[in-house]
């Protein structure tokens, strides 16, 4: 069987570029081989798609054991660290995570700011030029000036934010859970 696509065809199914000009005829051969390697591209999309989720679940189970069965195990042991006959230190070290969400980006702002801590917001102003735009060298004052668009984003950096909330925990500073998302526990650690 052979297929020929004549150029109104070709230009309905490529959006009518110039190049497109010339009549293409494709072989049974080739069409089979086209029609192989699409079968193929979507057999690999699949496989892609199923290892993702088998990582992301190995991910959580190792998370699991990290933060909680094996940080257990050495608390109810009595001990804080172990050596396995290998010679690998096992412990369990304290960790804080903390998020802040868009939702409550405000109000955690301000609960920042009321109890003193609102200098680890900053605050960055972004301006899009295009490529042979020179106004970019302008100051932020010169660029709302012009009557170009800035965008001003107000944020407090997750590491920043991280520490933060450790050493105000260690310090015992009543920081709301909810409102940074704050989550603390023990990790393991096995280090050689």
């Amino acid at each position: 069987m052979e297929i020929k696509l004549d150029k109104d065809i070709l230009d309905d199914i490529l959006g009518g570029e110039a190049i497109n000009t010339l009549a293409v005829e494709a072989t049974d051969g080739e069409i089979h081989r086209i029609a192989e390697l699409a079968n193929k591209q979507l057999e690999l999309e699949r496989g892609v798609t199923t290892l993702e989720l088998e990582l992301k679940a190995k991910k959580e189970e190792l998370r699991s054991v990290q933060e909680h069965d094996l940080p257990d195990a050495l608390a109810e042991a009595g001990v804080s660290e172990i050596r396995l006959a290998d010679g690998s230190r096992v412990k369990a070290e304290p960790f804080v995570t903390a998020h802040i969400s868009k939702a409550k980006a405000d109000e955690a702002h301000m609960w920042l700011i009321k109890h003193g801590f609102g200098d680890i917001i900053k605050r960055e102003v972004t301006a899009k030029f295009g490529k042979n735009d020179d106004k970019w060298k302008l100051a932020v004052e010169a660029l709302q000036a012009k009557g170009i668009e800035i965008d001003t984003k107000e944020a407090v950096h997750h590491s920043t934010l991280r520490a933060f909330a450790k050493e105000q925990m260690e310090q015992g500073t009543d920081i709301p859970v909810d409102l940074f998302g704050l989550y603390s526990g023990f990790k393991s650690k096995i280090a050689k």
